[in-house]
C-alpha cells in the first residue's frame, strides 16, 4: 500500500475530485470516487520510483483522469488550484498534458483516442490503470472486447 501521506498535491486534488464527482455513482452502486482513487493507487503501485514527484504527479492524474469528460471539470482548473499551494509549474504542465490526452471528448472514435494516448507515457500507464479497474467488475461483451483490446494497444 502507498503512503500518501506527504502528498500534499494528491490530497488536495483526491478533496476535489471527491466534490466534484459527488452523487455520481458507478455501474455497481457505489461512489465513483472509488473508482478514481482504485485508477491512483493502481497507477501509484505499478510505477514505484526513486522520483517521488513524478510518482505523485502520475498519481494525481489518475484521480482526475475523469473529471473533464464526466464534469466539464478542466485540467487547467485543477492546476490552478494545486498551484495556489505551490505546484511548480513544470509538474502542472506535465499533469495538463497527461489529462488533456485522457479526455476522448476529443476525438473523433475510441480507436483514435487510444492511439493518441500513446504520445504520452503517463497517459498511457493511467489509461492501462483505469482499464484494469474498469474490466475488473465488466462482465463479458462488446465493452468488455474493446476495453481488453484498448488495453493490449497501450501495453504493446
Amino acid at each position: 500500500m502507498i503512503d500518501t501521506t506527504n502528498y500534499n498535491f494528491y490530497n488536495r486534488t483526491a478533496e476535489i475530485m471527491r466534490e466534484v464527482h459527488k452523487g455520481q455513482k458507478r455501474r455497481d452502486g457505489k461512489e465513483y470516487f472509488t473508482h478514481l482513487e482504485a485508477v491512483a493507487k493502481l497507477v501509484g503501485e505499478n510505477n514505484l520510483n526513486d522520483n517521488i514527484e513524478l510518482h505523485e504527479d502520475l498519481m494525481i492524474v489518475g484521480l482526475a483522469h475523469d473529471a473533464a469528460e464526466d464534469h466539464n471539470y478542466s485540467p487547467k482548473s485543477l492546476i490552478s488550484e494545486l498551484n495556489e499551494i505551490g505546484l511548480p509549474s513544470e509538474r502542472g504542465f506535465r499533469i495538463i498534458q497527461a489529462l488533456e490526452l485522457l479526455d476522448k471528448r476529443k476525438y473523433s472514435s475510441y480507436a483514435s483516442y487510444i492511439l493518441s494516448i500513446r504520445a504520452f507515457w503517463m497517459a498511457v500507464e493511467v489509461k492501462i490503470a483505469d482499464l484494469t479497474h474498469n474490466l475488473s467488475d465488466l462482465g463479458k461483451g462488446s465493452q468488455r472486447d474493446k476495453y481488453e483490446l484498448a488495453k493490449h494497444i497501450l501495453m504493446s
